[in-house]
């Protein structure tokens, strides 16, 4: 199975002080869309797993926060990448879910919807909780060590809607498609022919913290763009 699960803070976006509030304040981690395009383009799938306890707070609604992945899916699209789906655990550390880090059920939930076994599976995520529920649901977890925003309930670094209109790694952004939950925790979404055209990935000079080990032995990259360069050359091996 050519599948593989991204986390969403701390991976495709600088992982928030608090939270994203809003979709103009979501803005992605330089090569991260680049890689999400590589990957689609070489056949793999793709799907968001993110734990998002601000909903549960009262300070984040659902409407907002599918406003918040209808952009990041469109700026996805946009490079020529595809998001299959996006599974959200909107618990607080209150509750006793199962969907809540390091426990494996959004992961659980995840093969369950899409039928598959997570064996061999590579689980790209940012924190240790999120790598031992990985680990648990039988995936293979993969750390990406990339930056933190320090701004209060929103991401740093905005970009004008000029800079947003050019061909940077961070992508025009486009107008809502009108994406919905079709399932609690669950979005889809699908891309045009036309929004699958090839897109060079060209990035910055990245993070060296790359292809490590960390103590529990899981590959460390220094971003997303780096662990699709590897998996997609054969440099990380997947058992």
């Amino acid at each position: 199975m050519k599948l593989v699960i991204l986390g969403r803070d701390g991976v495709i976006n600088a992982a928030p002080a608090t939270y994203v509030d809003a979709p103009e304040n979501w803005e992605p981690l330089p090569g991260s869309l680049e890689a999400i395009a590589r990957l689609h383009r070489h056949g793999y799938r793709v799907v968001i797993v993110t734990h998002q306890p601000a909903v549960a707070h009262g300070a984040l609604h659902m409407e907002a926060l599918n406003r918040i992945h209808a952009r990041m899916l469109d700026l996805v699209r946009h490079k020529g990448g595809e998001v299959e789906a996006i599974f959200v655990c909107p618990h607080g550390t209150e509750s006793r879910c199962r969907c809540r880090p390091p426990l494996p059920g959004l992961f659980e939930e995840l093969a369950e919807r899409l039928k598959i076994n997570l064996s061999g599976v590579a689980a790209v995520v940012a924190t240790g909780e999120e790598q031992a529920a990985a680990r648990a649901a039988g995936a293979q977890p993969v750390r990406v060590a990339a930056e933190t925003a320090t701004a209060p309930n929103h991401m740093t670094g905005r970009t004008s809607e000029a800079s947003r209109a050019s061909d940077s790694a961070r992508g025009p952004r486009l107008d809502p498609i009108g994406e919905t939950a079709t399932a609690p925790g669950l979005m889809t979404g699908r891309t045009s022919e036309a929004s699958r055209a090839s897109v060079t990935a060209r990035g910055p000079r990245l993070n060296p913290i790359a292809e490590t080990s960390d103590a529990d032995g899981a590959p460390v990259f220094g971003s997303l763009l780096l662990f699709a360069d590897a998996l997609l050359t054969g440099r990380l091996a997947l058992h």
